[in-house]
């Protein structure tokens, strides 16, 4: 059910948003190995696969970040499931992405960070280009979510996994200090959707980390 439709030439305002940010594992060793046309061709590729994923979940791409890329579910159109629908789409880039090859063979893998919250959105917005004006700590926080996450890891905060409910199953992890994003926070990974066997949590860590099932 859309919620929230967007409009035009209105003043910023604070809204809730989802963010999904991905990042491509080892880029730089793969780019030392490749001629810059082939480079250039895989990570084509590579948004190709995450972009597909992010739209058919009814995200959209905010802007593109040298080899990773930032989403926002929930922005400029809010949905009721926008949580559900990034981690989702993260599931799907997870699994697209490692479809893909280099020329040599390796498997491409991702790192994916997903964050919920408060933000800034501006009225200078522009549906071609909505990154434009959306400001917030929810944004630093994605990206740092993402760079805690082992490969082939989504890794989500507390107030995404609220909203998650028990959709996905989760499993505890050590307390992780995220650089620039205050407290230390609570993490998990979920094993299985739906899964029964939660483990409980800890009170004295704030932010989740999430696993995308392989196949």
């Amino acid at each position: 059910m859309v919620l929230t439709e967007p409009s035009r030439g209105r003043e910023a305002e604070r809204r809730q948003l989802t963010v999904l940010f991905c990042d491509l594992v080892e880029s730089t060793r793969i780019a030392t190995t490749l001629d810059p046309e082939d480079m250039s061709d895989l990570l084509d590729r590579f948004f190709q696969a995450c972009t597909s994923a992010i739209v058919n979940f009814g995200g959209v791409v905010g802007n593109y970040v040298g080899d990773g890329l930032l989403a926002y579910f929930g922005y400029p159109i809010a949905n009721e499931d926008d949580a559900e629908r990034s981690v989702r789409a993260a599931r799907a880039i997870v699994e697209s992405v490692g479809r893909l090859r280099t020329p040599a063979g390796d498997v491409l893998q991702v790192r994916i960070g997903i964050a919920t919250g408060l933000v800034l959105a501006s009225g200078a917005r522009d549906l071609d280009r909505p990154e434009r004006g959306v400001v917030g700590e929810t944004l630093n926080l994605a990206s740092r979510l993402q760079a805690a996450a082992e490969p082939g890891e989504i890794v989500v905060s507390d107030p995404t996994r609220r909203l998650l409910g028990k959709m996905f199953g989760l499993r505890a992890l050590a307390a992780q200090s995220l650089k620039g994003c205050g407290a230390t926070n609570r993490v998990r990974k979920t094993v299985n959707q739906r899964d029964k066997k939660l483990t409980a949590m800890c009170d004295r860590i704030s932010c989740f980390i999430l696993v995308a099932v392989r196949s």
